[in-house]
């Protein structure tokens, strides 16, 4: 189905996209926040500051904390950001409508960080789109993800398997990193865990709480 055509769909598991692209290091990040404000407010109208903190151990032991402050433009309902770093920029959204209207947003963004920032090049870019699969019938991981995911995901657990090696699972995390081009690849993580990939308590409103 093309693109302009994929529908959302009301119960689908996807609860964060996010695209970050990086770039060599720009000294005017912070200093033209007002300009990349003006140029993104149709869609992101709010302006809030991210604090990130790094710790590094020197040779004598005694810790060494610095913080940095980026800024980040938001929307009104606190589901989409994009957030500014000397290095990168980053958009993220738990309330995705569909690649279209994503690219959309992509495109402002982009087009202002290069009006204001204009880097050299770009080192990376990434596209994340996280799920959360909950199955009401497993209690204790890895627990029975039958009929939930593909089947092929699941050799590693699955019954028959088990049963001949008697073995019990106790940690269970699949990767698997695919070529898709030239300099350009598509990885797979997938696995059983607890808690939440988008923190409630996290600076993105989550769509559901569960």
């Amino acid at each position: 189905m093309p693109a302009t055509l994929t529908p959302p769909f009301p119960n689908a598991p996807l609860v964060l996209v996010a695209l970050e692209v990086r770039f060599p290091e720009v000294e005017s990040a912070a200093t033209r926040a007002g300009q990349i404000r003006e140029l993104v407010r149709s869609a992101l109208p709010l302006r809030e500051t991210m604090n990130v903190h790094t710790i590094q151990i020197g040779p004598g032991g005694s810790p060494a904390i610095t913080q940095q402050v980026f800024p980040r433009f938001i929307t009104r309902d606190k589901t989409t950001a994009f957030t500014i770093n000397p290095a990168s920029v980053v958009i993220e959204t738990t309330n995705y409508d569909g690649y279209t209207p994503f690219r959309d947003l992509i495109a402002l963004c982009m087009t202002a960080a290069q009006s204001a920032l204009a880097p050299d090049g770009m080192n990376r870019i990434g596209l994340r789109y996280i799920d959360e699969i909950r199955v009401p019938t497993v209690s204790t991981l890895p627990g029975d993800w039958s009929g939930w995911i593909s089947d092929h995901l699941l050799a590693a657990v699955d019954a028959t398997f088990l049963a001949d090696t008697k073995l019990t699972p106790k940690v269970w995390q699949g990767h698997v990193q695919y070529s898709t081009g030239t300099d350009a690849t598509l990885a797979l993580r997938y696995g059983p865990a607890e808690g939440f990939a988008v923190q409630p308590e996290g600076p993105l409103r989550r769509l559901k709480s569960e």
